[in-house]
């Protein structure tokens, strides 16, 4: 699972820094992308979806 925690962290870095760099890609936005970009409404104190949030979430669902 140390493996794969890595290299999960280590995209997850990478398109996090493309996209606060404001590289722009001939795509559509795929879910990683909202996960990224989710802002919440503050009604449930959740603002912003941590790094590690992602991450969590990239590794259950796949």
């Amino acid at each position: 699972m140390g493996d794969l925690l890595r290299i999960t962290s280590g995209f997850l870095r990478e398109r996090m820094e493309e996209m606060r760099k404001g590289v722009e890609h001939n795509r559509p936005k795929d879910f990683l992308d909202v996960l990224i970009e989710f802002e919440g409404d503050g009604k449930d104190d959740l603002t912003k979806l941590s790094e590690e949030e992602i991450t969590v979430v990239v590794l259950v669902l796949f």
